[in-house]
């Protein structure tokens, strides 16, 4: 997904949002000691590299603008001082009169002239010519061998997300970065229960919980669904990992994202109380603007098999990000005109106040090595020091809104064909080992048709609004299954 939509509005977003591009440094440029969440389908390099490249430029423009501030009131000074001089009784009048000449003077026009320029250069000179659909370069911008070869050091083990095999999480939810938690079901099946045949109960055949997982992988694998990828991951909150080489290996050194499959396959199927297996499976639509994700997790325990399903969806990008694609390589006359308007508002600001920012930028490093230091001392004396991430820059951008209708249906029949998908492979696969599976089938149109629904043109990223038909059916579904003796399903998603 190097050159996914999401990849390329995320480089806007480095370019035009001073927000994003602050979280970005903050949260993986910046951090020494916390994992960082890998987003799915994006470029996590390029996304970097563009804040790289946006950064130096507007530090350029702050300090030009703050260097023309400082001749303004170096200018207004003398003024003042040529007045009271000459007769001016109020110097803080005097003053005031001063700075207000002077800011719709020379100086002021010169600053506006640079905020028009940083302005072209962004919005035409890279937006234009790398970051819209017909153009998308990842490498668009270019940075010296040594700031290039830094931020790859950085990100060293964190670029690939289908190379990351163990998510690190920090706060109560361990699906960091999957986006919206949209529901899921789980139940218990009785697997000593054999299936009758002729009214002759056949006796189960044993399996383990890593053949069931290999089935339900081939079989959503012929779906042939675009975009699908199936990963087995291990979930561990960040307070847990200390003293765990396996995880952590230098209390002063970011975890590890990947273990090797002996370390993982120990989990499979385990019952380990902080440490948790699933099987991920994504699928990453419209060239990376909507993303389902499905947590399956499998338990025997002695005669009984537990099954949970998680359901998680990361919405489209910001609006906001996506009016890129409004630019043209060559601009009208009245784009020029609104450019100009929107930059001499914009020069309005920087001009008084670029030379406070300049200083928050000048002294960023002095902050950075202050955060170092507090944070060695924390993991030095704190042993519950949270080495886990707690979102993702793919989240920070997301949107509540769908940007197109058919995402919407696409998100529903995604989850419907997996949902069902998952449901026939655990009845086949049980079918084939002789297990009954009577009362599973019995209501397995229950959770297809009744499960979480979302609906409508918006996705609530806090808190997802679901109808009270489908709490009502899911709520029956707890009542009805409960009562049977060999199957126990309920569900955990309300």
């Amino acid at each position: 997904m190097k050159k996914s939509n999401t990849t390329r509005y995320l480089c806007a977003a480095a370019q035009i949002d001073r927000t994003f591009r602050s979280q970005v440094l903050e949260k993986i440029l910046d951090e020494e000691y916390r994992v960082i969440s890998i987003p799915a389908g994006v470029d996590l390099l390029a996304v970097a590299k563009h804040c790289l490249d946006a950064k130096r430029r507007k530090l350029i423009r702050n300090i030009v603008l703050s260097i023309l501030f400082i001749i303004a009131l170096v200018s207004a000074y003398g003024q003042v001082s040529y007045g009271l001089e000459y007769g001016y009784t109020d110097p803080i009048s005097a003053f005031l009169r001063s700075i207000f000449s002077s800011f719709f003077s020379f100086y002021f026009l010169l600053s506006w002239a640079v905020v028009v320029f940083e302005t072209w250069i962004t919005r035409y000179q890279i937006i234009a010519k790398s970051l819209l659909k017909q153009n998308f370069n990842p490498d668009g911008v270019t940075l010296t061998d040594e700031a290039e070869a830094e931020i790859r050091r950085k990100l060293s083990g964190v670029i690939n997300e289908e190379d990351c095999n163990i998510v690190i999480y920090s706060g109560f939810t361990p699906f960091v970065g999957s986006g919206t938690d949209i529901g899921g079901w789980s139940f218990t099946l009785n697997i000593n229960k054999g299936k009758e045949e002729m009214k002759v109960a056949k006796k189960p055949e044993p399996f383990t919980v890593e053949e069931l997982y290999s089935y339900i992988d081939s079989d959503i694998r012929k779906l042939h669904l675009q975009g699908t990828s199936i990963q087995d991951k291990i979930f561990v909150n960040g307070q847990e990992i200390r003293g765990d080489e396996r995880f952590l290996p230098d209390l002063f050194h970011r975890p590890l994202t990947q273990v090797d499959q002996s370390t993982l396959k120990e989990f499979i199927g385990g019952q380990s109380d902080g440490i948790r297996h699933y099987k991920c499976i994504r699928i990453i639509g419209w060239q990376g603007e909507i993303i389902l994700s499905v947590f399956l997790r499998f338990l025997k325990l002695r005669q009984n098999l537990f099954v949970e399903a998680s359901y998680f969806f990361l919405p489209p990008l910001k609006q906001e990000y996506r009016k890129i694609d409004e630019i043209q390589h060559n601009p009208t006359w009245r784009q020029l005109v609104q450019m100009l308007q929107e930059t001499f508002m914009k020069a309005l600001f920087l001009f008084p106040f670029s030379i406070f920012l300049l200083s928050g930028e000048l002294f960023r490093p002095l902050a950075r090595w202050n955060q170092r230091i507090s944070n060695r001392r924390l993991i030095r004396e704190n042993p519950m020091f949270d080495y886990g991430a707690s979102t993702s820059i793919r989240e920070l951008a997301a949107s509540n809104l769908y940007s197109h209708y058919f995402q919407k249906l696409d998100k529903e029949m995604y989850l419907k064909l997996i949902e069902r998908q998952i449901l026939d492979s655990i009845v086949n696969f049980l079918d084939a080992h002789n297990i009954d599976t009577s009362d599973l089938r019995a209501r397995q149109d229950t959770i297809l048709n009744n499960g979480v629904i979302v609906t409508g043109g918006s996705v609530e990223v806090q808190n997802l609004t679901v109808g009270e038909r489908a709490k009502s059916v899911m709520n029956n579904v707890t009542q009805a299954v409960s009562s049977v003796t060999s199957t126990q399903a309920s569900s955990s998603k309300n």
